[in-house]
């Protein structure tokens, strides 16, 4: 068994030792005053394990993000394993090599989608570095990054992958998605910062990634905690004003949508997209609009416009509006009638 595991078990037995001790003193007490105080802790008890059970499912999810990113450290090793993607890897490599990049050598490395290939080069000369990312399943990422010496970094990349976690200002990424290298190339020379650049000798650069991934990862762990505390105290807080009912919130829990200005775009495409029918024909039509509606305006002010013009039977109404910790407006799914 392992350690979390047993220490879930272990949790449950004491909440169980504490429910039947509070139920004995109930039963068994010499005076009404007693039972009828029991009565009421265990009541809140009760009432404490079932808002936890029931929060646990917005909780879970970024739970275990936190415990995933918290586990993955970059440690890169050298490594003479085959790569998954030889040609696309070669290609890559050649390009490099004649634009003047040295080639440190073939690693592996340890991230979230497991064991990856890893090939780094420097050209020190110009203050830039490339890493070529083979991925078993998914192809290559070739990414170009400088070092600035305010210890920020500046990166272009033709990874596919959607920016899913957040990224520090001081770090920041242009995507490109299935670009060639070169173009990734060209697009990462036009338009780097110039100035301040931090030309790295070749036996930096392994503890300079290494470092750097690990930061990301740290500001990656507090924005998640940031934001899954922002989240749960706007939840908390439209309980407390709805005045709804513990039987009329287990009815409409999931109808309710919770929309704020710290929403990341792919964030609010999401619960747009959840809150509607998006195989409706019409909707496929608009759906260009929809995400330029989006870029353009703040979350709050996008999903007011959303709402307005949202092309199927099923509308959202928003029914409160909330100032803390964060400015939201809280809609309901007003789902058609039979």
């Amino acid at each position: 068994m392992n350690q979390k595991g047993g220490k879930t078990i272990r949790v449950w037995i004491i909440r169980i030792i504490v429910i039947a001790l509070l139920l004995l003193a109930v039963i068994k007490s010499p005076t009404a005053f007693v039972a009828a105080l029991a009565g009421i802790i265990l009541a809140a008890y009760l009432v404490w394990l079932w808002i936890k059970w029931k929060f646990w499912r917005i909780f879970s999810p970024l739970g275990e993000w936190n415990d995933a990113i918290s586990r993955v450290t970059l440690n890169l090793q050298k490594s003479d394993q085959p790569f998954y993607n030889p040609e696309p890897v070669k290609a890559a490599s050649e390009f490099l090599a004649q634009n003047g990049f040295t080639n440190l050598g073939n690693f592996t490395g340890k991230q979230l989608s497991g064991v990856m290939n890893i090939v780094l080069t420097n050209h020190e000369s110009e203050g830039m570095h490339a890493i070529i990312m083979d991925r078993k399943h998914l192809g290559i990422i070739t990414e170009f990054c400088s070092r600035y010496e305010n210890g920020g970094t500046f990166t272009c990349s033709n990874t596919e992958l959607p920016a899913v976690l957040p990224r520090s200002e001081s770090h920041p990424i242009i995507r490109l998605p299935k670009a060639e290298v070169q173009t990734v190339f060209t697009r990462f020379k036009e338009s780097r910062p110039q100035s301040a650049i931090c030309r790295l000798k070749d036996d930096e650069l392994q503890s300079h990634i290494e470092s750097l991934y690990n930061e990301l990862k740290t500001y990656e762990i507090e924005a998640l905690e940031k934001a899954l505390s922002n989240d749960a105290q706007l939840l908390e807080n439209f309980i407390i004003a709805s005045g709804w009912t513990a039987i009329e919130w287990h009815r409409r829990q999931n109808d309710v949508l919770i929309i704020h200005d710290k929403l990341k775009d792919y964030d609010l495409i999401s619960k747009f997209e959840d809150a509607i029918d998006d195989e409706d024909e019409q909707y496929k039509k608009s759906k260009g609009r929809a995400e330029s509606i989006i870029r353009n305006n703040t979350p709050i002010k996008a999903f007011e416009i959303l709402t307005s013009e949202i092309p199927t039977k099923i509308r959202l109404k928003k029914i409160h509006e909330l100032t803390e910790p964060v400015p939201a407006h809280v809609y309901l799914t007003e789902k058609p009638k039979e």
